[in-house]
């Protein structure tokens, strides 16, 4: 019965195929033009039929190939796939492939398909041992997947991965293999620091255009082809420093900055912004992270005399407070006040800046509020990672210094860390390239109003849908955003265009809306982001809106 059904199957199959054939050419709608591919793959590999019309079909097939094959723009990875960092290397990928449309659209009730992987050699998975590569392609567009390309205008792109292993030797070769062998112009990668300078030295030597992921790319100016797409220490400072002047109005700031490399350039790129526009740092100090405690470092922040003024004044309030106390609990059981009381408090009173009309109108029930430590400068600027803040930020409230805005780079942007500091981190603000997930109510509307984090909500929610509900991170969201900038920057170009035809069009990228912010290259070739304003409240990462103040 089987046989009888799968024959007729295959004679009806034919029947079309015919009649579809025959058709004239550019008379077939889109819909008939993926059932003509459909059948003719039925008819070459499933079906005994007749074999002038199987070779047809097969030929039909080869020809789309070509054409696919053809149209398609190459180019060359390099990520760690083996060794100490290839769950760097696997999160890249992961974000890459949803760019890169490998995955059928997700449909409701329908589970993850199979990647589809081709062997540009031997290898035959991503997981492939140092040195080797695989072809990663757009997966097959046929009536059956239910896949709606999200970007049918933008070109398809052919991405052959070659492990690094994190190594720069291993880096070295593999630009010489994917750009000799290959025959790639533009190369993407590698992550790690050693392994990305090794091979932004071999693709400028070779004439190669090259994104680099890494952050640890030295010397980016040396390389007139080499470009960097990764959250930069300079590209927080800017966003930092542009947040503070147009969204809060900040003009004086003081930095709190740990005592290594990105300490240090951070500072320094953030002073050199606030300068620009004439703000000021009032006060830069450094501290040792691996110390913990940063008792020194704060009282230097906060200036010696100042600090010590202030504790002779905390400790004039708390001797005063508890005379009142006392004279007011007098008062109020009708003892007999002190003779000279009333006087003594006169002259608490004076040394906390309270005159004696004022001591007069306060209510005998009145208690004043405690001093507050008054610094020259409205806002803290600590660029720092999790580990060291969690140390050091409760620290700044037991010196006292929990009245200003507490600002920060893109290591912030953590819900857990920023949880496990309760309300010390209350009403922070930061920069980030990635977002928090949206869900309703005003953080959905603060969304919808930023082109850039509504494109970003959508890859959310095709990453989650295609990864069990996991929310995608900071190199997913890179991974994905780098073919992005590729597929839209290469709208109508060759696809077999060269390399300085992708150094041009890298170099002048200029506000290009992408799901990690709008992009636009700068003159020493960092792809840099506008990064998203952020602030932690109420428990919450939010996007900060111009409503919000």
């Amino acid at each position: 019965h089987q046989e009888s059904d799968r024959g007729l199957l295959c004679r009806v199959a034919v029947e079309y195929f015919v009649r579809l054939k025959r058709r004239p050419q550019g008379s077939l709608s889109p819909t008939e033009s993926e059932l003509l591919f459909d059948l003719a793959h039925l008819l070459s590999t499933g079906c005994e039929i007749d074999k002038d019309i199987q070779a047809e079909a097969a030929a039909l097939l080869l020809d789309r190939q070509r054409q696919i094959e053809k149209s398609e723009i190459k180019i060359g990875c390099l990520l760690p796939l083996s060794g100490p960092n290839a769950v760097a290397g696997a999160r890249f990928l992961r974000g890459m492939e949803i760019a890169l449309e490998v995955y059928p659209r997700p449909v409701p009730g329908a589970g993850k398909p199979a990647l589809k992987v081709q062997s540009s050699s031997s290898p035959s998975s991503s997981s492939s041992s140092s040195g080797e590569t695989v072809a990663v392609t757009p997966a097959a567009v046929t009536s059956e997947t239910g896949y709606n390309s999200s970007s049918p205008s933008l070109p398809r792109v052919k991405v052959f991965l070659y492990d690094t292993a994190g190594e720069g030797e291993q880096a070295r070769a593999g630009v010489d293999y994917l750009v000799h062998e290959k025959k790639v112009s533009l190369l993407l990668g590698p992550y790690t620091g050693k392994a990305a300078n090794y091979a932004a030295a071999q693709a400028q030597s070779l004439g190669v255009t090259m994104i680099s992921l890494s952050p640890l790319l030295h010397s980016l100016e040396r390389y007139q082809n080499v470009f960097q797409h990764c959250p930069t220490i300079r590209n927080q400072a800017v966003s930092l420093a542009e947040l503070s002047r147009a969204r809060l109005g900040i003009r004086k700031f003081a930095l709190l900055v740990p005592r290594n490399r990105y300490g240090r350039e951070f500072a320094e790129k953030f002073v050199s912004q606030v300068e620009s526009w004439g703000g000021q740092v009032v006060r830069q100090v450094e501290y040792d992270a691996s110390r913990p405690d940063f008792g020194p470092a704060i009282r230097e922040l906060i200036g010696e005399r100042r600090y010590r003024r202030f504790k002779e004044k905390r400790k004039d309030y708390e001797a005063w407070l508890k005379r009142r106390q006392r004279q007011r609990q007098a008062a109020k059981s009708g003892a007999q006040l002190e003779p000279d009381g009333a006087d003594k408090l006169a002259d608490l009173a004076r040394k906390i800046g309270i005159d004696g009309a004022e001591l007069n109108i306060i209510s005998a029930d009145e208690i004043m509020p405690r001093p507050l430590l008054r610094c020259d400068f409205e806002a803290l600027v600590i660029p720092d990672r999790e580990q060291t803040l969690k140390l050091l930020i409760p620290q700044l409230a037991f010196y006292d210094l929990d009245e200003c805005f507490l600002l920060g780079g893109r290591y912030w942007n953590n819900t857990e860390f920023l949880d496990s500091l309760a309300n010390f981190a209350e009403g922070s603000f930061f920069v980030g390239a990635s977002l928090p997930p949206v869900t309703t109510g005003s953080e959905s509307e603060a969304f919808v109003s930023d082109p850039q984090a509504e494109i970003q909500a959508h890859f959310q929610a095709d990453f989650s849908a295609l990864n069990r509900g996991e929310i995608p991170g900071l190199l997913e969201l890179y991974g994905y955003d780098t073919i992005m900038l590729l597929r839209k920057l290469a709208v109508n170009i060759d696809p077999q265009a060269d390399a300085e035809t992708w150094r041009q069009l890298l170099a002048g990228c200029r506000d290009l809306s992408l799901a990690s912010g709008l992009t636009t290259t700068l003159d020493d070739g960092e792809i840099a982001k506008k990064l998203y304003p952020l602030m932690f409240r109420k428990g919450k990462i939010t996007l900060v809106s111009e409503s919000c103040f």
